[in-house]
């Protein structure tokens, strides 16, 4: 009789067995199934999404390459302005240094002239005295007489007057020319005045000119070194958020699954979990390679507005301002938005972040 039970009990446990067996087997295998199915679909749809976000983020490197191009070539038109302004600045000033060693040696010629008329004219005087007192020798070689004597002292007072009339004249028709001269080398000087003006204006005006070139050549550097970093890091934020909804997706509905299926545990469903521990690991350490990219993003841009704003202070003849480490936006004193905020998590909250990091 026992062991009638026993086998009685046996079978039952047996029929109990196999009842679960194919229950299970109706259950959970197409189940299981659907799963994998479902996986499969969603990292077919993640591999899709991938592939879009490279082809876009190659047509935006491929764009900025093209801008940086477009950039090299104006640089380039900018430097041979450049060099034309200063080539022609030179110019300008060699023209001005020998004008002005002109109007200096036209000036010293002048007044050598005039030195060697006024020599020219005494040594003249001098001559023809000395011959008229040579033909008078000749002439008069008898003793003179107390009245010839008188006459001839009295026609050399004459001569004398005479002689002093002339030279003074002539000095006085030589400088009336040499104020002639002087009046030309002043209006000359002064015309010469005017252009070497007119000649710094111009070469303030180019100066100037290369000033502007120079600071809008440096500015539009800036900017695509700026754009080019921003368009890496939106890329990288896209396809951390694409798999991040992913598994977070995958682990509620895994939730969801376990929640309705609260029977005992079989082989398959402990794989299962480990499945879920898995993902679950997964979400954590992207979330973590979010954070740390988002350090790296916001610790790049406060460098580069340090860096800028020390160039600027440079060009205006400011002192460098001072950077504190409390005025700074950083990453530690930048409280994450997933937590401040659950109601702007996943793409939504990043998309803020960074846009409020290109506003800054």
């Amino acid at each position: 009789n026992t062991q009638k039970k026993d086998l009685e009990k046996a079978h039952k446990q047996i029929e109990l067995m196999n009842k679960k067996i194919d229950s299970i087997s109706k259950e959970q295998i197409p189940k299981l199934k659907h799963q994998v199915k479902h996986y499969k679909d969603k990292v077919s749809e993640l591999q899709t999404s991938l592939k879009v976000l490279e082809a876009v983020s190659q047509l935006r490197d491929e764009k900025a390459e093209k801008e940086k191009r477009q950039m090299m070539s104006e640089i380039a038109a900018y430097k041979v302005k450049v060099k034309k302004y200063q080539s022609e600045m030179k110019k300008l000033e060699s023209e001005m240094s020998r004008k002005i060693d002109d109007i200096i040696m036209k000036n010293e010629i002048m007044r050598q002239k005039d030195k060697y008329s006024l020599l020219e004219g005494k040594v003249e005087a001098l001559e023809k005295q000395l011959k008229e007192g040579e033909k008078e020798n000749e002439i008069l070689k008898l003793s003179k007489t107390p009245m010839e004597e008188a006459i001839g002292k009295t026609e050399q007072e004459i001569k004398t007057r005479i002689d002093l009339t002339e030279e003074n004249t002539l000095a006085e028709e030589k400088q009336a020319v040499s104020q002639l001269r002087d009046e030309k080398a002043e209006k000359e000087k002064r015309q010469m005045m005017s252009e070497i003006a007119a000649y710094k204006v111009k070469v303030k005006k180019y100066q100037s000119e290369m000033k502007k070139l120079e600071s809008e050549m440096s500015r539009k550097i800036d900017d695509i070194i700026m754009k080019n970093e921003i368009m890496r890091q939106k890329d990288k934020y896209s396809l951390l958020e694409g798999k991040v909804e992913a598994l977070e997706k995958q682990l509620k509905e895994r939730e969801k699954e376990n929640e309705i299926l609260k029977l005992s545990k079989t082989p398959m469903e402990e794989d299962i979990g480990k499945t879920e521990q898995e993902i679950k690991t997964r979400i954590d350490s992207t979330e973590e390679n979010t954070l740390a990219e988002e350090k790296q993003l916001n610790k790049i841009l406060v460098q580069h507005l340090m860096r800028k704003e020390r160039q600027m202070s440079k060009r205006e003849g400011k002192s460098e301002p001072e950077f504190k480490e409390h005025n700074l936006t950083t990453q530690e004193n930048l409280k994450p938005l997933s937590k401040t905020k659950p109601e702007m998590s996943g793409r939504q909250g990043r998309k803020i972040f960074v846009t409020e990091i290109e506003k800054k």
